[in-house]
């Protein structure tokens, strides 16, 4: 069996606009896991410069850096448990403002914690119960916020 599993992925986007404002980007996702026992796997994971639309009405697209570890542990047969943390960092960057809007960089840091625990009802029906904490720091005012999620899901496999 393999100790570690690394993989890695490396993307070019060239993006010619009409106006020869061209918008060029080179992103990178890298990962790490480690299965330590058929019992508990470790995942770490890195996502460099990753453009994406923005919802916003202001910019066409940002740039996303995401760090994340994951921890899956079984428990026993019929109950496992995941925990998850995250880390994202968006750029808005001033060249990416819509016409008629500020051209102002602005930058937002998202911190995520979720922990789930599963258990197996029968071979094809599961119950999970999910804590979800979102930390959102921002330079757009006012969109400062942490949220506290707590969910229960039943899954049925067929």
């Amino acid at each position: 069996p393999n100790l570690f599993i690394i993989s890695s992925e490396i993307g070019y986007d060239k993006i010619e606009m009409d106006d020869n404002n061209n918008d060029d980007n080179i992103d990178a996702k890298f990962a790490i896991e480690s299965v330590f026992s058929i019992y508990t796997k470790l995942r770490l994971g890195l996502d460099l410069n990753v453009k994406k639309s923005s919802l916003r009405r202001e910019y066409t697209q940002y740039g996303s850096t995401v760090a994340s570890l994951s921890l899956k542990h079984s428990i026993n047969p019929k109950t496992s448990t995941n925990f998850k943390y995250s880390f994202e960092n968006q750029d808005f960057n001033e060249d990416d403002a819509l016409a008629g809007q500020a051209q102002i960089s602005r930058k937002t840091d998202i911190h995520n914690i979720k922990w789930t625990i599963s258990r197996k009802i029968n071979k094809w029906l599961s119950c999970d119960f999910i804590y979800d904490y979102t930390q959102r720091d921002t330079d757009f005012a006012g969109e400062n916020y942490t949220n506290h999620k707590y969910s229960t899901a039943i899954t049925a496999k067929y």
